[in-house]
């Protein structure tokens, strides 16, 4: 009788056990969709956009500056003496290089700074995020807008609860951007 008992308090403690691992709440939020309604995203993506006009305005004068240089050289390279027409070459060449290596740091810079101004969002985001996990008693919330998410049961999406948490309205629609943004240096290179 004894064997038995502590075999049914094993069963039960087994039962129990894997009752309770199976309980665990499991929610899913489609992030990209909230960051888009967010109204910190749209400053930051104006912000962006400035800051991409700066690159891509300095680009445009070396651009210029890179292009006057070579119509000058072709203009006057016949009259130019060997020592000028050098220089002028390798002035032209280090121009050249100068403007690779500005479009690629400054492909760069743009995604860094982009990145600078979105992390605070995404930080208020998941802050709220796992305020409401936290209230819901959500063991684990899957973010679907990543699209590693392959499959899941049924979950509770937890969209609404986070957009209300941010005070964002329920009906908000997100706000677009009719510019595409791929960052400096999308402009067509200069003649050679």
């Amino acid at each position: 009788m004894k064997k038995f008992f502590k075999s049914l308090l094993a069963a039960g403690l087994i039962l129990t056990t894997s009752l309770s691992v199976n309980a665990q709440k499991i929610a899913h939020i489609h992030l990209d969709s909230l960051l888009v309604l967010m109204p910190e995203t749209k400053k930051a993506d104006q912000d962006a956009q400035d800051y991409y006009k700066q690159l891509e305005t300095r680009l445009q004068q070396m651009q210029g500056e890179y292009q006057n240089k070579l119509d000058y050289y072709e203009k006057n390279k016949t009259t130019m003496s060997e020592l000028i027409k050098t220089a002028t070459e390798n002035d032209i060449q280090r121009m050249s290089q100068s403007m690779q290596e500005f479009q690629q740091n400054a492909q760069t810079d743009f995604q860094n700074k982009k990145n600078e101004l979105l992390k605070p969002i995404y930080d208020k985001a998941n802050r709220a995020i796992a305020e409401v996990a936290k209230a819901g008693s959500y063991k684990y919330v899957l973010d679907t807008s990543a699209g590693v998410v392959i499959y899941y049961d049924p979950s509770d999406n937890i969209f609404p609860l986070v957009k209300a948490k941010l005070g964002i309205a329920a009906n908000a629609v997100p706000f677009t951007n009719d510019k595409p943004n791929k960052g400096p240096g999308t402009t067509p290179s200069p003649k050679k």
